[in-house]
Formats: structure tokens, sequence, C-alpha cells
């Protein structure tokens, strides 16, 4: 990796890390909870490969995850009811809780089946909270329509381990975004999050933008009770190929987690486990050079990272 890294970890003892991260959201600023179906229902776009009677499914076909982003009242998929019932035949969640299997590894669970919260809506929700170990799996939604028709469709995607870190990268930095050494097209550098999202779970949109995500661990000292906002002011974008991106730029933002930090006498400190900061920024085709730099309140820059992406035309 054409990288150039320095770094100093701090000298404290961690004695606990919450990370409270939710597939569709995070606890952002400081705690909140999961957003509700809707918000679920509209997190990203329907692949094109879905059947007509499914309208969303998550994980994503080939998606990694992290182990126990998947835990709790957690969306499988929406089913379209428009697409399932017969000519002039009404259906809602009751009906549906018997005609519905979902199948985890041949494995038949047993999910809870509830109406769309959205007004007007036709759609139901498939949820449940199923533990799931390490490895790929493999998911199947079956349907039986009052003809006798079975409606199904199968994906696969992989459980891993917890550790949601990007390798190579200085301690401090959780992933940067494009990634380092590849060449990506226009359109992917708009459209495309480009970050798997097993290493940014809890992270909404990263497209359009130069991103870096961070550890607060590495930045955050002794007595200090750190806010979102007071996470981003140690963090700068320095520099985009040579020239201050400015002030001015638009930056989208957010924190996951909590850390709490004691050092040996006695002191505690607190804020955000993971920040990250996207620079959305219009960029022209060629070879980009980034420079980011961790700094604590004196100063003193604590990480400087820099790296090389390609954008191609499309």
């Amino acid at each position: 990796m054409c990288a150039k890294i320095r770094g100093q970890r701090l000298t404290l003892v961690v004695v606990a890390m919450i990370v409270c991260l939710a597939l569709f959201g995070a606890c952002r600023q400081r705690s909140q909870s999961a957003p509700p179906l809707s918000s679920i229902a509209q997190a990203s776009p329907t692949p094109a490969r879905l059947p007509e009677f499914l309208s969303y499914i998550h994980p994503k076909p080939g998606q990694q995850v992290v182990q126990g982003a998947l835990s709790g009242s957690f969306g499988w998929a929406i089913l379209r009811l428009e697409e399932i019932a017969e000519p002039d035949e009404t259906l809602g969640p009751e009906e549906m809780q018997e005609r519905v299997d979902f199948l985890i590894d041949d494995e038949l669970l047993v999910p809870e089946i509830v109406q769309s919260p959205k007004p007007g809506s036709s759609e139901i929700a498939i949820i449940g909270d199923f533990a799931l170990d390490r490895g790929k799996h493999e998911a199947t939604v079956r349907v039986r329509r009052t003809s006798g028709e079975v409606l199904e469709y199968s994906w696969t995607f992989t459980i891993l381990d917890a550790e949601t870190t990007m390798a190579g990268l200085p301690e401090g930095l959780r992933f940067v975004r494009p990634l380092p050494d590849s060449t990506i097209t226009l359109k992917a550098y708009r459209e495309e999050q480009l970050v798997p999202s097993y290493q940014a779970p809890a992270y909404a949109d990263l497209r359009g933008g130069v991103c870096v995500g961070v550890q607060t661990i590495e930045i955050v000292e002794l007595g200090e009770d750190l806010d979102c906002a007071g996470v981003s002011r140690k963090y700068r974008f320095v520099i985009l190929d040579g020239v201050s991106v400015g002030k001015h730029a638009r930056i989208e933002e957010g924190c996951a987690g909590e850390i709490v930090v004691v050092s040996e006498d006695g002191v505690t400190t607190s804020g955000p486990g993971s920040h990250y900061k996207c620079w959305k920024v219009e960029l022209a085709p060629g070879k980009h050079e980034v420079t980011v730099e961790l700094r604590k309140a004196s100063g003193e820059v604590v990480v400087e990272y820099i790296w090389w992406f390609t954008i191609t035309n499309d």
C-alpha cells in the first residue's frame, strides 16, 4: 500500500467499550434507539435481481457483516402483498404468518410478520432475532399463494469476526474511502459506498466523498468527555491533490458507540467509540492524493496518513 504512516499510541487503559451498532443505524451523537421499520424499508435501493414478490432483503446477496450486527429485531426481507395476493384477495400479517417460511441454512425458523408502517403500504416485513455463527450462510424466503403456487428466493451472506478495521491502516483509523491504490470509475465514486458493510456497519452515505473513519481511543485525552463534534475537531482533511479543501467544504459525519477510559490514577475519559467524516468533493478522472491527520487537543499530530487512488471515466 502506497502510504505514509506516523502513529503514537496513548498510554491509557481501556476498561469498557460498548459498541451499540445496528445494521441500519448507530448511536449517533451519544445514544439513540434503532431506527423504525420505515427506515429499514428505505435503507438501500432494491437489488435489480430480486423477484417481484420481494422489495428488499438484508443482508444483501454476497454481503459480509460483522458478527452480532444482525441481533435484535432485525428486518430480513420485505414482501409485496400485491404480488402475492390472488385477484380480489386481501392479505395481511396474520394470513402471511401462516404462508411464509423463513429458513437459514435449511433450518426452518419462526420469524415475526409485521405490517410496514409506511402510510398506504401494501408491504409486510419478516423480522427475527437469530444468532448466527461465523461463516457463510444461506437464507431462503418461501411464500405459498392461495392457488398453491410457491414463490421462493434464496441468497447467501457471510458473518465475520467483530473486528471492523481495514487491514494495513495505522492505529487510529478504521477505514478510508476510496480504498488505497484502488482504481474506480467516476460513477462508482459518486454512487457506490466502496467500504464493505462489515468495516462500517453503522455509517450512512459515504457516496460521492473522500471519507475517513477513526477509532476515538487513539485521539482522546485524559479528562476529556467528547461529543461527536468534539471528536470531529480532532481530525481534519489536510490536503487533496496538493490543495487544502477549506473549511467551507460540505462534510457528512457521525458517531457510533461509546468508550470509557480510566488512567492508572483513576481519571475517567469517555467519548464516541468511533467516528466517520466524509468530505463531499467532486473529482475529475485521474490519480488523486489524500492526506488526513489525527490530532490531540494540544495540536500534536498522533497519526498522519497519505493514500492514493485513481478515478477513470465511466
